[in-house]
């Protein structure tokens, strides 16, 4: 049974690694600033949406790809996918928050 879990598990981390780039460099692009989601327009909260999913992609892809024995660097990017994430999360939720009290009002 293990034999059979192994074999798509090797199949698939060679198509993972056959999209990975021969050099790869560690993504130093930092998270994307965020309006204020009390302050800011449909545009701007849409705009830093597409931002941090391409900042969060980039760095999904290094993970992807990364060489084994990276963990230390493999944690701190993922803390910064977790904390760009949560930071554009609560701008949403401060604008969302905002748009129902004037849809109510």
């Amino acid at each position: 049974m293990k034999h059979l879990l192994a074999v798509p598990a090797f199949i698939f981390s060679i198509n993972v690694m056959g999209a990975c780039p021969e050099f790869l460099e560690r993504p130093t692009s930092a998270p994307p600033g965020l309006p204020n989601g009390d302050l800011a327009s449909a545009i701007d909260m849409h705009n830093a949406g597409v931002e941090t999913r391409a900042y969060i992609a980039e760095i999904e892809q290094f993970l992807q790809c990364e060489p084994q024995g990276l963990s230390i660097m493999h944690n701190v990017l993922v803390e910064r996918v977790e904390e760009a994430a949560s930071a554009y999360n609560v701008e949403l939720a401060k604008y969302r928050a905002r748009q129902e009290i004037a849809a109510t009002n």
